[in-house]
């Protein structure tokens, strides 16, 4: 795995690199590129998005899809910015990234993996991962304070 720092968000985050050639006997047949990013466009407010829409099932409130193509939009375009840092970075090739788009399918036809595919026949795995000391502050802030309610109720279910 290579790392280099990028500046996003205005901080300095970690951008962690890792690639895996898959096997001949894949069934993966493109080069797919996973991005992780800590921040959601609510944390920045991505184009005056304040909060993730509502849950609904597509089709049953238009004005719910509209705001859900506004957000996923948004998430892309900061996966985008990302892969252009790691570009810039010397970590992806420049000559690679022109070739990918974005498939909600990339890594699994039900949809759990989405990424962004290219057309290559490479056969490879590449993920991208954001890490934010603030936003890794917050995880470890919150499994404290997760640990510290388990443990209150734990103590509190004892009967001496």
């Amino acid at each position: 795995m290579n790392k280099t720092t990028i500046q996003f968000n205005e901080e300095v985050c970690t951008l962690e690199y890792d690639r895996t050639v898959e096997p001949q006997r894949s069934k993966q047949k493109h080069t797919i590129l996973y991005v992780s990013n800590p921040y959601s466009p609510e944390d920045l407010n991505w184009n005056g998005i304040t909060k993730e829409p509502d849950r609904s099932v597509k089709g049953d409130n238009p004005a719910l899809d509209k705001a859900w193509r506004k957000y996923n939009k948004a998430e892309l375009e900061m996966q985008r910015i990302i892969i252009d840092r790691a570009v810039e970075a010397g970590i992806l090739d420049v000559s690679l990234i022109d070739k990918f788009s974005w498939s909600r399918k990339a890594g699994c036809s039900c949809g759990c993996s989405p990424g962004w595919k290219t057309r290559d026949y490479g056969k490879q795995s590449i993920w991208l991962t954001v890490k934010s000391p603030s936003k890794e502050q917050e995880k470890e802030l919150q499994k404290q304070k997760y640990a510290s309610e388990r443990e209150a109720k734990t103590l509190a279910s004892v009967v001496i």
